[in-house]
């Protein structure tokens, strides 16, 4: 939960002043215990989530956006990688803001 509220602050994410037009979408913690195969506990997690069920189409957005990869371009990415001699590195990304 810390590394959670810490982003938020790195991130400057702070109050702000909307239409009466808008509607406010509220947001919380999720917290879920990740456990290892035997069932004992490996960690503790926790999400900031907003309730976007809140929003109406036309009203408080217009668009959507889902960033989501298709399989067949990570196939095409990994295939010019190998065929170029290219090195290949994996990138974790803990907290994203839009």
């Amino acid at each position: 939960m810390s590394a959670e509220y810490n982003a938020l602050l790195k991130n400057s994410i702070g109050l702000l002043f909307l239409k009466i037009t808008h509607n406010i979408v509220g947001c919380k913690l999720v917290y879920r215990i990740k456990r290892n195969p035997d069932r004992s506990i490996a960690r503790y997690k926790a999400r900031h989530v907003v309730e976007g069920f809140h929003q109406c189409l036309g009203i408080d957005f217009t668009k959507t956006f889902s960033s989501v990869v298709k399989s067949v371009t990570v196939r095409l990415v990994l295939s010019i990688e190998v065929s170029r001699g290219w090195s290949l590195r994996q990138l974790d990304i803990n907290n994203a803001f839009l």
